[in-house]
This record gives C-alpha cells, sequence and structure tokens, in this order.
C-alpha cells in the first residue's frame, strides 16, 4: 500500500507539504498551483488514499464515510427528503455507512476544501452543481469514488430526472383539466418562471409551455424573483381573478406561496385558477396544502438509492450489474385537488 513518503519522493517534495496538500490546505499555506498539481498527480499515480475508515473505527468495526456535497439554497429543504432515501436503502440493504454533510455556496465548489487534496471521504455524492461547478469537476481528477446528482459530465457516473417529462407530465395534466371545464379554452395558462439555478428548470418550463401550445392554449409567462413561497406571493400581486386558466409553478414552495395570495385575492382554486407545480419539496406539505397540490414529484428518495448503488463497493454496496453510467428516473404525477 502507498504511503505518503512515496507521494513525497515522486513528487520532489517534502512530508509537510504532501500533508498540507492532502488536507486541501494548500492555498492557505500558499502552495503553488504547480505543486498542488505535482502532488495530486503523484497520488494517483501511487495510487495513495488516505485510510479514511481507519480513522472512524466504530465498536471494533471499520464504516465507510460518505459525503454528500449541497448547495446552500433553496434546495436546502430538499436535503432531508434526500437523506431521508440514502437512510432507507441503506437500512434495506443492512450496509453500515457514516453519511456526511458539507454545504457549498452554489457555483463555488471549487472552493470546497475537502474537494481540494486528498478526500477525507471514501466516496462523495455531488449534487445541485451549476456549469461553474461542473466546470470545475470536469478539470478535477477525482481521488475517490463520486456521482453526480441530477447533472450529468462527461466522465461522472450520474443518477438523473427526465426534466423534459417533468414539464411534458404537467402540461397533459393542465390540458386535461382544462378540456373538462368549459371555459378552458379562453383564457390563457400561465408559466411562473423563476431565476434557473440549473439548465434543467429551462427545460421543465420550456416542454410545458410547448405541450400547452401543441394542445392549443395560449401560454404566457410570468417572473417570479426569487423560487420560494415568497417568491411565489409576490408574482401574483397584481394578477385579477379570472385572468389566466390556471398556472405551472417552478416548485411547491413557489405554489405555496401562490395559494396564499390566491386565498387573499378571493381567487378560488381550483374553481377560478388551477395549479400545478413540480413537487420537489417535503410531500407531506404538498399534500395538506389548502386545497392539496398537485405536482409532478422528483423522486429523490428513489434517487438516493441509485447513487448508492452506482458508488458500488467504495459504500459497501456490489458493484452495478450493468456498464451505464447514466440512470434517468421518471418523475411522478401526483393528482390533488389544486388542478
Amino acid at each position: 500500500m502507498a504511503t505518503i513518503k512515496d507521494v513525497a519522493a515522486l513528487a520532489g517534495v517534502s512530508l509537510s507539504t504532501v500533508s498540507i496538500v492532502a488536507n486541501g490546505r494548500a492555498k492557505q499555506r500558499n502552495i503553488s498551483q504547480v505543486t498542488q498539481e505535482r502532488v495530486l498527480d503523484a497520488m494517483r499515480e501511487v495510487g495513495y488514499r488516505p485510510s479514511v475508515a481507519a480513522r472512524k473505527l466504530r465498536g471494533g468495526k471499520e464504516r465507510r464515510q460518505l459525503t454528500v456535497f449541497w448547495a446552500d439554497d433553496f434546495r436546502e429543504i430538499m436535503l432531508a427528503r434526500f437523506l431521508k432515501g440514502l437512510h432507507a436503502k441503506l437500512e434495506q440493504c443492512g450496509v453500515e455507512l457514516d453519511v456526511g454533510v458539507e454545504t457549498y455556496r452554489n457555483g463555488e465548489l471549487s472552493r470546497v476544501g475537502a474537494l481540494c487534496g486528498a478526500p477525507t471521504f471514501d466516496a462523495a455524492i455531488i449534487a445541485n452543481a451549476s456549469p461553474d461547478d461542473l466546470a470545475f469537476l470536469a478539470e478535477m481528477k477525482p481521488l475517490a469514488p463520486m456521482v453526480l446528482y441530477n447533472r450529468e459530465l462527461e466522465g461522472y457516473a450520474s443518477v438523473v430526472v427526465d426534466d423534459a417529462e417533468v414539464g411534458a407530465m404537467a402540461a397533459k395534466r393542465a390540458a386535461a383539466w382544462l378540456g373538462g371545464r368549459g371555459d378552458g379554452g379562453r383564457r390563457p395558462v400561465a408559466c411562473l418562471r423563476a431565476p434557473a439555478a440549473f439548465e434543467g428548470m429551462l427545460i421543465r418550463e420550456e416542454a410545458f409551455c410547448a405541450g400547452l401550445r401543441d394542445a392549443g392554449h395560449e401560454v404566457i409567462d410570468m417572473a417570479v424573483d426569487e423560487n420560494s413561497a415568497q417568491g411565489g406571493y409576490k408574482a401574483l400581486a397584481g394578477i385579477a381573478p379570472g385572468a389566466v386558466s390556471c398556472l405551472f409553478a417552478p416548485s411547491d414552495a413557489v405554489a405555496m406561496g401562490v395559494l396564499h395570495r390566491c386565498w387573499e385575492l378571493g381567487i378560488r382554486v381550483p374553481n377560478d385558477m388551477g395549479v400545478i407545480s413540480v413537487g420537489n419539496g417535503a410531500v407531506e406539505y404538498a399534500e395538506h396544502t389548502c386545497p392539496p397540490l398537485t405536482c409532478v414529484s422528483i423522486p429523490m428518495e428513489e434517487m438516493a438509492g441509485h447513487c448508492l448503488e452506482l458508488l458500488g463497493d467504495a459504500v459497501g454496496f456490489a458493484p452495478p450489474a450493468d456498464e451505464a453510467r447514466v440512470r434517468r428516473i421518471s418523475a411522478r404525477l401526483c393528482v390533488r385537488a389544486s388542478m
């Protein structure tokens, strides 16, 4: 087994330099980029990996360490569902694993110390990566197995939802709902557009709009300044009862703000206006809004389990039987009283 001495000898640096780089402190200690690359290349060449499990003994048994990297923005609430899926899969398969979470500012994954040196984990799941984060990952040469959650990048295994399918499912439900109403074809449909945190949001919105237009409905855009309940509430500030037949929200958080504002304005849902959203928050919240919210649910729990399977023996699972590096998981339509 390769040691830190082997790395230092191959890279032509001191043991302390290797230790600094390995622990992700190279920038703070002013280690040049050239030296960092030389050390990391030497680690890869000799096959050096720190013994993470040995540092985490529990009851005399070695436990592997999985780190989930999650953006600390409006998607924080989604983390609870993802972790629930991880733990359910671990319990189902009888696998013992220490799961840690490291948050990062979206677009600044390159500043996370745990990814800048030798890994302090046995495997990792990278979630919610922005285009800048993906560019960083494309240049990085991982020293431990990694899987991307709901993003695709050459060289990485991924578990993704079909974003076009999400928008199309919402459009199909809206068109069917409108078809059962006498005024369904006379008022426009609204697509609420929040700032896109990733390309998939745009794909969902465009697929929704295309599906409704193909069904013969007029679709208008409504701006949402942030992907939150407050954003949805503010988006409807100037809308008059009867202005639109139904609307599509980019998240159930936005839809909850919409429902609150509809109640204040006297817009009855679904009598005056239908509401459908992407279901990416707590399921029980969508079930208990007034009225309960129809949504296209992102199967985060199931996707979390697939991430573990793709990581294979790095986290105590059997290596995947198939060679597919990307698993595409279908969303689910949950029809409730709002549409």
